[in-house]
């Protein structure tokens, strides 16, 4: 005979730890404030609970910003890799476009690749010798631009009420968002 599969203890939540302190102070409020060895046992077993989960948040954390140091530094030896085989192709095509000009050829064939020397596209590079002072007038824009000056709207956003700069008809201007958290594991 089959045994009955036993189920499960339920998984143990922030969200049912929230519930389950709720709870446990709804029913401290209706003891009148009284801890009963009731209560004494459930407050206890919270406990436990809320020190497991903190455990268990603690360890997985380190893991994932141990998992994602390790995907740093692989990101940064391949970054490495990938910048040293392009320098590699690069000189391996500089020796061929050497080759082919002392050669005075534009293309040299293989039994399976062809290799051409090309002009390359768009605008030839220019180089600027002399300072902007000494260029004429007909080469030089002259460019305004407008920024925001955050600081000084920083400064008026904290002097005016909940943080909010309003301007007559124009409305909201500007405004500070509220300070942002982080959770810090140690």
């Amino acid at each position: 005979m089959a045994k009955a599969k036993e189920a499960a203890p339920a998984k143990v939540t922030t969200t049912s730890l929230i519930g389950d302190f709720e709870a446990l102070e709804a029913l401290l409020y209706e003891s009148g404030g009284e801890v009963t060895p009731e209560i004494e046992e459930w407050m206890a077993e919270y406990d436990l609970a809320e020190q497991e989960k903190v455990d268990a948040y603690g360890f997985y954390l380190k893991d994932l910003a141990t998992q994602a140091e390790g995907l740093n530094k692989l990101e940064g030896e391949l970054r490495t890799k990938r910048q040293t085989l392009t320098n590699r192709a690069e000189w391996l095509k500089g020796r061929m476009l050497t080759y082919l000009a002392a050669r005075g050829k534009p293309e040299v064939k293989g039994k399976v690749w062809s290799l051409k020397r090309v002009g390359a596209g768009g605008k030839r590079a220019l180089t600027i010798i002399a300072p902007i002072e000494d260029l004429p007038e007909e080469y030089i824009n002259v460019v305004t631009e407008k920024v925001i000056d955050k600081d000084a709207l920083r400064a008026a956003c904290e002097a005016a009420p909940d943080g909010v700069l309003l301007a007559e008809f124009e409305g909201v201007l500007a405004k500070l968002e509220p300070q942002g958290h982080y959770l810090k594991v140690g």
